[in-house]
């Protein structure tokens, strides 16, 4: 049942290449097709800040109604049909609404022109409202770890967002005493903060920096005292500064 399921787009075009779930023969017996994917959550990997700029999606959208010989239904939970670019947009033509537990609300989306703005507005035509069973418990079971994995997977695309946009500028604005710091955390763990105000000035200087560029984090660990740990772009700063020839080593060369 969640074979069915996707959550991005390269889970998309796995499963469509593969026929999974499953294939069965069109209307006209002319070929075989997937009766229906899930893209779930589409907001989370395939929101316009993703979908306006990759090449892949652009070539996914312009091939959108190509691959329907493919796939007979795709479709998108989501919050808002404006998620999307308006390529994609103009491919939602139906919406299930769940009005309350075990009922739907089934409608038509045509899209027209709102002559009050530039954005075109959705207006929906009523098909059917009806009721359906719920599901099995396991099902729900099996759901809620994917969905699990599917919050990790965002909060890792975020972090290496962070690191490929930021971290190799934050290393050259860093001081000596910043690496300093971030490299004794790196080795003893969190660090209280009087270990810091034993550097006087300086060092709540570069306590300052490190925590408005992102690279510490204050933690409370049940003494009283707050300690301060690395956050995974810390660490992504301070690999990038271990990788670099010492200063020394470049005066030698």
């Amino acid at each position: 049942m969640l074979d069915a399921f996707v959550f991005n787009l390269q889970g998309c075009l796995y499963k469509i290449e593969n026929g999974l779930p499953e294939r069965w023969p069109t209307f006209n017996k002319l070929h075989m097709t997937i009766p229906a994917l899930t893209w779930d959550d589409f907001g989370a990997y395939s929101n316009k800040a993703v979908t306006q700029y990759g090449e892949a999606w652009d070539h996914f959208k312009g091939g959108f109604d190509v691959l329907g010989t493919k796939i007979a239904v795709l479709i998108a939970t989501r919050v808002d049909p404006l998620e999307p670019t308006f390529q994609i947009q103009n491919k939602y033509t139906h919406e299930i609404q769940v009005l309350r537990k075990g009922v739907y609300k089934y409608d038509l989306v045509a899209w027209q022109q709102d002559f009050k703005g530039w954005k075109p507005k959705a207006k929906k035509i009523f098909i059917e409202k009806n009721t359906f069973d719920p599901w099995p418990d396991w099902v729900y079971k099996e759901y809620d770890e994917m969905r699990m994995e599917l919050a990790d997977e965002v909060m890792q695309r975020i972090k290496d967002s962070i690191a490929v946009t930021q971290a190799a500028n934050i290393v050259k604005m860093c001081k000596p005493i910043d690496f300093k710091f971030l490299n004794m955390i790196d080795q003893r763990g969190p660090v209280h903060y009087h270990r810091i105000e034993d550097y006087g000035k300086k060092g709540k200087l570069a306590l300052v920096r490190l925590k408005a560029r992102g690279l510490v984090v204050p933690v409370h660990r049940g003494s009283g005292y707050y300690k301060y740990d690395l956050t995974s772009l810390g660490r992504e700063v301070l690999e990038i500064h271990k990788a670099e020839p010492s200063q020394d080593s470049q005066n030698s060369m």
